[in-house]
């Protein structure tokens, strides 16, 4: 690697490492800097930087970013179509608006997106496909009630992502424990520590990145940058200290 090549590469891994997108600008190598912003974007979850990158592809991706503050003009930017309608879909999926839906070609989707992230378990009747309307079915499950419908699937692995995401929602961890399925027993512990609130649910988890996004979410959700000195993954535990 020349110079130029080695000194862009120094600035990469310094943005990157203490997120901050400004020193994206220092990198002369286009891709490279398009791919800097694009990674800090993600990381914040802020698509406002966006415009700044040159290739098509990446810019597309990077205003794909779900985003809060995310509106219908960051959509109209993208020049992807199918990227395009996600993106409308996290609109609608922002602001709870069904409504929405029924200008897009992907409805079902966009149904199944607000009733999963909302809790919203009724909605899941609006779903013509079948395979679609069961997994909402499963991912908008959230309180005990919702038992019922978890225990109609015949599908193991539905079922016991059902009962995962009413375990995690209501912090009833010995939901949790009777799942057979790894992968879920570990995302409704993960789920439930971060309703819970507490450090220890997190030490259960045997997964190190389930293990260090629950303490990352709750040194978020409490405030407290102590939780980050127990993430393992040394970049991540960087953007902790950095976020929180």
């Amino acid at each position: 690697d020349g110079p130029q090549q080695k000194k862009d590469q120094c600035y990469y891994y310094v943005a990157t490492k203490r997120n901050e997108i400004g020193i994206c600008g220092r990198i002369s190598a286009q891709m490279q800097k398009d791919s800097c912003l694009n990674l800090i974007a993600r990381i914040n979850e802020d698509t406002s930087r966006c415009h700044l990158i040159l290739n098509a592809t990446v810019r597309d991706d990077c205003l794909g970013i779900f985003s809060v503050t995310k509106t219908i003009e960051t959509c109209n930017m993208i020049s992807n179509n199918e990227i395009k309608e996600k993106c409308m879909i996290d609109i609608a999926t922002i602001n709870r608006n069904y409504d929405f839906c029924d200008s897009l070609e992907q409805k079902d989707s966009c149904y199944s997106s607000l009733a999963i992230v909302n809790g919203d378990i009724e909605k899941c009747s609006l779903i013509t496909d079948f395979g679609m309307k069961n997994a909402c079915l499963s991912g908008a499950a959230r309180s005990e009630e919702d038992l019922a419908v978890c225990n109609e699937f015949t599908d193991t692995g539905l079922k016991e992502a059902c009962i995962a995401n009413i375990g995690g929602a209501t912090g009833k961890t010995s939901m949790c424990q009777a799942l057979t399925i790894a992968r879920h027993k570990e995302y409704c512990l993960n789920y439930a520590a971060k309703t819970l609130g507490v450090a220890n649910r997190c030490e259960s988890l045997t997964n190190a990145t389930l293990k260090d996004g629950c303490y990352y979410s709750l040194a978020k959700s409490k405030g407290d940058d102590s939780y980050c000195n127990r993430i393992t993954n040394t970049n991540r535990k960087g953007i902790c200290f950095g976020t929180v």
